[in-house]
């Protein structure tokens, strides 16, 4: 599943879908990344596509200035909230607990290659 959704091929067409890429470093060494899309799966919805951290650099706050990155983003772009998809089983649920997303429903989506997305969407509301 990795392959599938973080190969260099799969990410190039996710930037030039439109994805906006954003990655945090130390030291010229790429630790994390953050990927997001404006209006996207409707209007004034910024769509999280992916969010990945080292995991040799996790439990240091890299995932949340990243996402700390994207609400200022969709903020200064007038999205009025936040979506993402997170696997039920992931403990990155209370992270994203922890900075004020909220599970607003699950989905069952069959991704093909054999695997199923088994998901929390996840909504974070913008303050006005």
């Amino acid at each position: 599943m990795l392959n599938l959704m973080y190969s260099t091929n799969r990410l190039e067409r996710d930037f030039d879908a439109g994805h906006q890429f954003y990655g945090y470093f130390e030291k010229d060494r790429l630790l994390g990344f953050i990927t997001f899309e404006n209006n996207h799966p409707s209007q004034g919805q910024m769509k999280i596509h992916k969010l990945y951290v080292d995991t040799n650099s996790s439990k240091q706050g890299i995932g949340k200035a990243l996402v700390e990155r994207a609400k200022q983003l969709a903020n200064d772009s007038k999205m009025g909230e936040i979506v993402l998809n997170v696997n039920r089983k992931n403990p990155a649920v209370t992270f994203y607990e922890r900075i004020n997303f909220e599970i607003d429903r699950e989905e069952v989506i069959d991704i093909g290659e054999g695997f199923i997305m088994d998901d929390y969407i996840m909504k974070y509301t913008l303050p006005c």
